[in-house]
């Protein structure tokens, strides 16, 4: 996590793309599992 807010306090667009992507998968695999 830390990772990913290092990330998006250099690149507003990639912490867009990441929390895009990441977050609608997390809530997915939670769902699956």
């Amino acid at each position: 996590m830390n990772n990913i807010d290092f990330n998006c306090q250099l690149d507003k667009f990639y912490c867009a793309i990441i929390t895009l992507t990441l977050k609608p998968y997390s809530s997915h695999a939670h769902q699956l599992n």
